[in-house]
């Protein structure tokens, strides 16, 4: 959850914000957290939009679960040499607009 607020306070601009939470999540009181090492370098990944035969609306929690992962990615850093703040912006910026996509997430139509 702090990655992902993290990662969203420093996409609207709020760097006091950002540099709080990443304090947060790289220095926790207590045990330090360090996910596994397959959560940082993206092959924990599903890319769920990227397969256009995959049930989109029955499987979308795995594109939220995506989001999450990727903020960790964004935070954390990623030892995947693909894995640079760019591409896991674009990465994130997909799969909401998949996600956005999806009738069941457009309650106003």
């Amino acid at each position: 959850c702090i990655t992902q607020a993290c990662y969203f306070s420093d996409r609207a601009g709020d760097t006091a914000s950002t540099h709080a939470l990443r304090e947060l999540a790289t220095n926790a009181p207590g045990k330090a957290y360090q996910p596994m090492p397959r959560a940082r370098d993206g092959s924990m990944l599903k890319n769920l939009f990227a397969d256009p035969a995959a049930d989109h609306d029955l499987r979308v929690g795995e594109a939220l679960s995506d989001i999450a992962r990727l903020a960790t990615m964004w935070v954390l850093g990623s030892p995947n040499p693909d894995g640079t703040p760019a591409a896991i912006t674009a990465a994130i910026d997909a799969t909401i607009a998949g996600t956005l996509g999806l009738k069941k997430w457009q309650p106003w139509r």
